[in-house]
């Protein structure tokens, strides 16, 4: 039976498909808003889209391994949304208008997630490619990537975005998150709960990250 955008809320670990999402609309810089923070000696940017940014999100495709889902930026849509940004931390708070979320398939990025369930913050931090040791060993990869991640969060806490007391930081090495992963929340009972569909080799599998 085709996947439909109901079953990421019905059915999430049902998904068993690949996962690609896309977003689309958002501008990546959005100053005079968007901050600075050095983490592990690199400069990053924060580009903050404020509370609930929102768009419409729509299965455009399915094969027999993969689940497309393309989304885009605008006012009265179906989803929150979050795109990414090279070398950036694209950060927003979702709300409760809507009962979806997606944010723009990760390689090599990295998801934090805090606060409280109903309105939770949600950051999509990208590292710079050269800050990760190149590696055979997923081990070391691994502590490189969150350790950088970890660090992304800590410098976001520093200046009040995020809880530390509630984070989840999801990297590169976790749970078999190598190359490819998709990330997606779904709202029941005025409550956040998110998800990560971590590509395999034919196919994928979907742990659930937070809370």
């Amino acid at each position: 039976m085709a996947w439909t955008l109901d079953k990421f809320g019905s059915n999430p670990t049902g998904l068993a498909k690949k996962l690609a999402v896309t977003v689309a609309g958002f501008n990546a810089n959005n100053a005079p808003f968007n901050r600075q923070v050095v983490v592990s000696g690199d400069t990053y940017t924060i580009v903050d889209y404020g509370k609930g940014p929102e768009g419409t999100a729509a299965v455009t495709g399915e094969t027999g391994q993969q689940v497309n889902v393309d989304c885009a930026q605008g006012i009265g849509g179906n989803a929150y949304l979050l795109p990414w940004a090279s070398n950036t931390m694209c950060v927003c708070e979702v709300q409760q208008k809507h009962d979806l979320f997606f944010t723009y398939r990760l390689n090599g990025c990295g998801i934090i997630i805090s606060g409280g369930r109903s309105n939770p913050t949600v950051v999509h931090g990208n590292t710079k490619s050269d800050s990760i040791p190149v590696t055979t060993d997923v081990g070391v990869m691994g502590a490189a990537y969150r350790g950088i991640y970890v660090g992304m969060a800590q410098a976001l806490e520093a200046l009040g975005i995020g809880d530390p007391t509630n984070r989840k930081v999801f990297a590169p090495g976790d749970n078999g998150y190598i190359g490819f992963a998709g990330v997606w929340g779904v709202k029941t009972g005025g409550k956040w709960d998110f998800y990560a569909n971590i590509w395999g080799t034919a196919g994928a599998t979907v742990v659930k990250l937070w809370p």
